[in-house]
């Protein structure tokens, strides 16, 4: 029987040290350890190369250089630099904005694939992938888009997105086969037309995979890679 081959689409993998970050990186190692053939469509960097080669990864650049964010300042500056950053992210989403871009040029080019999963954050992610599941040749039979909390439905900032992203939103819901969330109460804040769609799939570790740094006390003690 052929191994089952899973894409993994992602703006964040190791060695970064973020929720998402951590989930595309062990979702990947666990695929691999179940005879899977896995891919990760992530930006490279060299320090992935070890951990690629460990467990069988197949590592693949996304193309074009990333958009820099608006830089914070002090001084005079700090108040209209810090309100056009919020501006930009509340009006176009960038610079996450650019994966909408960025993943439907990769996507064209690769090789049919069993499983699609995308990640997000930033949701931008699905949506590119939405772009390319409206075209021709999209690379895998199955789309699942695992996310935390949704972008329109989001309770954690003080700000609310503009509200024509709610087409974006609609639109990867729509076009993914399943949506994959890691706790049951997140379903709640989804579109109600989309829950059915949606299972729970908790995040998880390996521990044998990390080595503990000891401190003076039980409550000190703390894991890295």
């Amino acid at each position: 029987m052929p191994k089952r081959s899973f894409l993994i689409v992602s703006s964040s993998f190791f060695p970064q040290n973020s929720p998402r970050a951590n989930r595309t990186t062990e979702l990947a190692k666990e695929l691999s350890r179940q005879g899977c053939k896995v891919s990760v469509l992530t930006p490279y960097s060299p320090e992935q190369d070890a951990l690629a080669e460990e467990f069988g990864i197949d590592l693949v650049d996304a193309p074009g250089r990333a958009w820099p964010e608006v830089p914070l300042s002090s001084g005079p500056l700090r108040i209209p630099m810090r309100a056009l950053r919020r501006a930009l992210l509340m009006t176009f989403d960038f610079p996450s904005i650019q994966w909408t871009l960025r993943v439907p040029r990769a996507l064209s080019q690769m090789a049919k694939h069993d499983v699609l999963i995308s990640i997000a954050a930033p949701h931008s992610v699905h949506w590119g992938v939405a772009r390319a599941h409206s075209q021709e040749g999209f690379p895998a039979s199955v789309w699942l888009a695992d996310c935390g909390d949704p972008y329109m439905g989001q309770e954690n900032d003080s700000f609310r997105p503009a509200p024509y992203f709610k087409y974006a939103e609609k639109a990867f819901c729509r076009r993914a086969d399943a949506i994959c969330v890691p706790v049951e109460g997140a379903k709640e804040a989804y579109y109600p037309e989309f829950r059915e769609k949606i299972h729970v799939i908790p995040q998880g570790f390996n521990f044998s995979d990390y080595e503990y740094l000891k401190g003076t006390s039980p409550q000190q003690d703390c894991v890295v890679r």
